[in-house]
């Protein structure tokens, strides 16, 4: 975070000295921006679309080893209860 920080704002001062303007077409409208300025707000905008999607992936895998790990705990007692009851039918048959 802090690196992308240092490259914005590295971007901006050197956007700074360019005073080169080009004109944005919106989907109704027009404006003109310096090109600094538009390349620094379409890359925040390109960087926060991308750690939202890389953190809906992280959230959701999270969940899914979560639900995991409850079957796998909950298969485990299930094993265990059938390991007790098949060891108490074995001995009571060989007796």
């Amino acid at each position: 975070m802090i690196a992308l920080a240092i490259v914005v704002a590295l971007a901006l001062t050197l956007g700074a000295e360019n005073g080169l303007y080009v004109k944005f077409n919106y989907l109704i409208a027009q404006d003109e921006f310096r090109l600094s300025s538009l390349m620094v707000a379409w890359f925040s905008a390109g960087f926060a679309v991308c750690a939202l999607l890389c953190s809906w992936g992280l959230i959701r895998s999270r969940i899914q080893i979560r639900q995991l790990k409850k079957q796998v705990t909950r298969l485990g007692a299930e094993r265990d209860r059938l390991e007790a009851t098949t060891g108490v039918a074995e001995s009571s048959v060989n007796n």
